[in-house]
Order: structure tokens, then C-alpha cells, then sequence
């Protein structure tokens, strides 16, 4: 175990000596002392490359303001989607309701927060899963998969139909006394499930109460409404007695399945699709990435931007932007050298892995500058944080910043290649119950994924390759008897297709190493003479080892020699 280390009086007399030999850093102080740090550590020179030019440029309308709110998820989602009525009506501008969401946003959450109370009933108040639960039982932040679940089940109405509140835009407000009413909730169900009572109409009731405290807030969201709009050519037209569904419908479309999330995290494994159960807003449904190369996932937003259509993207906003002037670039900041001369070099799944770094916001690209070889070198963002920041609300992303910092886009999948297509086969959480593992374990799991059956070179890769591997464990059981063990390359092809034809995975490669070699581990102790044993095919289709004998060895490694 380390010692203890203490910043003495000695210690700190080296940093006093060390400060005081650098009269810069003196400098530097006395600069920032009536100048905030990111203001002296901003580089104009680096800002003026990022001009608002774009090679590749989406048509967008009015910025949004998500306010005092969490729910850029669902301002950047609706900001894509509301170019379909624009373009179907021929308007100057539209935007939907993000207040009628956000309504069933809070009482979806309400009611997987019960769910997953009621999941997690037999656990202990301060055991993982139901310590985060009761941390935040009405989280504002979502994602892109969220907001479409909310869209197909609750359809969508125009901005005018249910206008934003003093409290849909300022969340804060009353979401500290919904998470008190909703932890009183939990502690009942839970006292209800652990008594072997019925909890559905006791739940139903709690829901209600939050449907009514959200219906103060929001108001009560409509039932239909008249779609009237004037279109560019001063054309009145009126749509009457449409259902959020069906206005989703006739000026939307129902294509809504035809976009995938596409992630692109260094510490989770390449070319698979995940799925996070237990998260969400609405409980019948769950969210699935999947999470291909920075590359790809970069080509893919290009794509997609040349077709016409923004992209819905998530990043880690904090670093290295200006939020007043539109810039996020890292070569805009000189933090390092304003503070004295330090220097930062994690990588992406550093920061990551050490919480530096975390998707903490959605936008949309809407546009892209490509240079002469095709390569993009800023990207064009639309923000949901009004028109008063950014430039007139529109960010510019350097291609640095992009490679740092995004981490997950949404776009259409026939973009995709077929091997990528390929991947999107999805697994559900009960999937996983069929396969035999209990609800309790699966609610431990934060992340599920597909995976493709290990294939005959994959299976000889697990006997030869792993530091313990089968192999070398029997190498190491027969060596103890100085004999060595060989196996062919033909058959260790062999035995893993054994193990294929018996559907048993690479946990069933050691059964059919032990049928192979369990004559030979009886035979090898009680005849002096084996000093070697070689495998092939032949022996592993049922045939006899190749045994060759020689001076009479030492039984055991550190056994004199037998006369």
C-alpha cells in the first residue's frame, strides 16, 4: 500500500519558489483577474477561420427556445421533422408544440419510474439501481429515440395548439415537487409489492394525480383541433377536426421507423447494435444504437446533409465553446497556456471512462463545408437556445470539434450500407428472459447487445489465443508429468466444429477437449516412457493420439529421475 502523501510545509515552499521563478505566470494573473478565463484564453485569429460558408447547406426556419428546460432531445427532433410541413404547406415558417410532448413526456416518465420502483421492489432503498431511481424520478434530458416513441404514440399538434408555459419552459419550477410526490410513491408500492398486494389500481391512481398536476402546469392537452394556415402565396387554409395522430399522418408521414441512431463510443465495441432497457419515457418501448466507426458515422451525417435533410446529433457541448459568439472549436481556447503551461491529451475514451466527457446536448446540423478533397472542415449547427446566442442561434462546429465531441447522429437507414444494415438486428430485454436469464439480472444489465455466433476460426482464436487458454491449460496438466502435449492445426479446426455441430458455444469446446484427452491423462501417469502426445485430426474423430516414448522421464517436474 502507497504512503501517504501530505502537502507539508516543505512542499509548499517548492511551489512558492517554483511561481516566484516565473514571472509570467505573475502576468497572466494579474489578466484574468478583471477577465473571465474562456475570454482570455479566446484566439480571433482561429474564430475568423470559421466562416458561416457552407458547401452543404440545409434550408432551416425561426430558431427555438428550449429556455429553461431540458429538452433539446426534442426541440433538435421536432426541428427536423417540422421541415416536412413547411415543404407539404408551402410555409415561410412552422414549428410544432414541444409543451404537448414534453405533457406526455413527464407523465410517461412518471409511470416507468413506478414501473421500475415496482421492478426493483426487493432491493434495499440504498442498493445501485433504486438509489438512482430515487435520485431523479422526473429527469428532463432525452434522446432521439424518446421523442419518436412519444410522436407514434401521442401524435403531434402545431406550436399554437399548446403553447409553451411559464413551466414547460422552466422545468425547475415544479419538478422538485413531482419527484418528492413521486419518491412518497415509490416507498408505498413497494411496501404494497413486498406484502403480496395488487398494485395496478393503487398505481393508476398516483398517475392520475400526476396527469392532473401536469394538466395545471401544461394544460390539458387537445383531443383535435383546426390546422389553419396561410401559405407563401397568401393562400388561407383550414384542416378541421384533426387528431394529433392524424395531423402526424396526413402532414408528417408515418416513415418514423425508418431512422436509425448511430453512435460512435470508443469504449463499447464496433458494429454492434445495443439496446438500454430500463430507460426511456414510454415503458412498452426501448432505445437501440448502433455503434459504428467516428469515420462512418461522420459520412453518414455528410449524406445525409447532401440530401437535403438536417441531422439530429448529441455531443458534449462544455468544451471549448462560445456560447455568445457561435464557436466551438479547440483551437479557439488557449486554456493551457493561460494557466501557466498546462497540457491535456486524453483521448476520446479517456474522457469518457473518466466522466470528462458525456453526451450532454442535442442539436442539428444543418450544414457542412467540404474542401477540395471532399473532406469536411466545419459543420453548420442549429440550436434550440433561442436567436439572442450563437449567431442569430446558429453555432459552428470546427471538424476538430466534431471528432472530440459528438457522439451520436440520427439518420435515415437506407443511407446504410447493407453490412451495415446488416447489424441492426435487434434484441429486447424479454428476448432475453426466452434465453433463461431471470428479470432481476436483466434490470443489472445497462446495456444489451447482439452478437453474432463465433464462427470455426473464432472458436480456434478462444483454445489458442487467451492467456489461460484451453490449450495451454492441457499443455500445462500434461506437463506436469514432463510430457508435452501438441495439437495439429487441423485439429483444433476440428474440435471447434464439434462444438459448432453441438450449438454449444465456446463453453462447450472444454467437454469436447476433455472427451479427447481424458484416455491420455489416464495413460500418460502410469507409463514412464510417453514423452510427447500429439493430437490431429483423426484422433479427434475418434482415432488413438500419437504417443511417442523415449527414456524413462521424471514423473513430476521437480521429481529426482526414476532409476
Amino acid at each position: 500500500m502507497n504512503r501517504v502523501t501530505s502537502i507539508d510545509a516543505r512542499m509548499l515552499e517548492r511551489f512558492e519558489q517554483g511561481y516566484a521563478a516565473r514571472p509570467e505566470l505573475n502576468v497572466m494573473s494579474n489578466a484574468v483577474s478583471r477577465t473571465a478565463l474562456p475570454d482570455a484564453a479566446f484566439v480571433p485569429a482561429a474564430a475568423a477561420k470559421l466562416r458561416m460558408d457552407f458547401s452543404v447547406l440545409v434550408k432551416t426556419n425561426n430558431i427555438t427556445n428550449q429556455k429553461q428546460s431540458g429538452r433539446c432531445w426534442m426541440f433538435s427532433t421536432l426541428n427536423v421533422l417540422r421541415q416536412r410541413v413547411i415543404a407539404k404547406c408551402d410555409l415561410e415558417d412552422f414549428s410544432f408544440s414541444p409543451t404537448y410532448l414534453a405533457f406526455y413526456d413527464k407523465l410517461e416518465k412518471a409511470n416507468l419510474f413506478l414501473e421500475n420502483i415496482l421492478h426493483f421492489a426487493d432491493q434495499d432503498l440504498t442498493d445501485r439501481e433504486t438509489y438512482t431511481l430515487l435520485g431523479n424520478p422526473l429527469p428532463d434530458g432525452g434522446q432521439w429515440d424518446m421523442a419518436i416513441s412519444l410522436i407514434k404514440k401521442y401524435g403531434v399538434v402545431p406550436s399554437w395548439v399548446m403553447p409553451e408555459t411559464v413551466h414547460s419552459t422552466g422545468t425547475a419550477k415544479y419538478l422538485p415537487i413531482l419527484n418528492r410526490k413521486l419518491r412518497e410513491d415509490a416507498l408505498e408500492l413497494r411496501a404494497m409489492a413486498k406484502e403480496g398486494k395488487d398494485t395496478a389500481a393503487r398505481r393508476e391512481e398516483m398517475l392520475a394525480e400526476i396527469y392532473n398536476a401536469l394538466c395545471i402546469l401544461y394544460g390539458q392537452p387537445p383531443r383535435s383541433f383546426d390546422f389553419e394556415y396561410t401559405d407563401k402565396d397568401e393562400h388561407y387554409h383550414c384542416d378541421r377536426n384533426l387528431t394529433p395522430h392524424t395531423f402526424l399522418e396526413k402532414y408528417v408521414g408515418n416513415d418514423l421507423d425508418d431512422y436509425v441512431v448511430i453512435i460512435s463510443s470508443p469504449i463499447h465495441a464496433l458494429n454492434r447494435t445495443y439496446c438500454q432497457p430500463f430507460m426511456g419515457d414510454v415503458v412498452e418501448e426501448n432505445m437501440f444504437w448502433l455503434n459504428l466507426s467516428q469515420e462512418e458515422l461522420e459520412d453518414l451525417t455528410i449524406r445525409q446533409l447532401q440530401a437535403g435533410e438536417g441531422v439530429m446529433f448529441s455531443c458534449d457541448c462544455h468544451p471549448d465553446g462560445d456560447r455568445a459568439n457561435g464557436y466551438w472549436d479547440p483551437d479557439c481556447f488557449q486554456y493551457g497556456e493561460v494557466l501557466g503551461g498546462l497540457t491535456f491529451g486524453m483521448t476520446k475514451a479517456e474522457r469518457l471512462l473518466t466522466r470528462e466527457s458525456t453526451m450532454n446536448h442535442c442539436m442539428m446540423f444543418c450544414g457542412v463545408n467540404l474542401d477540395e478533397n471532399g473532406k469536411a472542415d466545419r459543420w453548420k449547427i442549429e440550436n434550440s437556445w433561442g436567436d439572442a446566442s450563437g449567431q442569430k442561434g446558429y453555432y459552428i462546429g470546427s471538424e476538430k470539434w466534431f471528432k472530440a465531441n459528438v457522439y451520436q447522429i440520427t439518420v435515415r437507414k437506407s443511407l446504410l450500407s447493407d453490412a451495415q444494415r446488416a447489424l441492426l438486428r435487434k434484441v429486447e430485454p424479454h428476448d432475453l428472459v426466452k434465453f433463461g436469464l431471470i428479470p432481476e439480472l436483466i434490470g443489472r444489465l445497462p446495456v444489451i447487445t447482439v452478437l453474432d455466433d463465433l464462427d470455426e476460426d473464432a472458436l480456434v482464436r478462444v483454445l489458442k489465443e487467451p492467456r489461460n487458454s484451453l490449450v495451454k491449460q492441457y499443455k500445462e496438466l500434461l506437463g506436469m508429468d514432463n510430457v508435452e502435449l501438441t495439437f495439429t492445426d487441423e485439429a483444433l479446426h476440428a474440435i471447434a466444429r464439434k462444438t459448432i455441430e453441438r450449438k454449444t458455444g465456446a463453453r462447450g469446446l472444454r467437454s469436447v477437449m476433455e472427451s479427447i484427452l481424458l484416455p491420455i491423462m489416464y495413460e500418460v501417469p502410469s507409463d514412464a516412457t510417453i514423452i510427447r502426445v500429439t493430437v490431429d485430426e483423426d484422433t479427434v474423430e475418434g482415432g488413438e493420439a500419437h504417443l511417442e516414448y523415449g527414456a524413462v522421464r521424471k514423473r513430476y517436474k521437480n521429481q529426482a529421475a526414476l532409476s
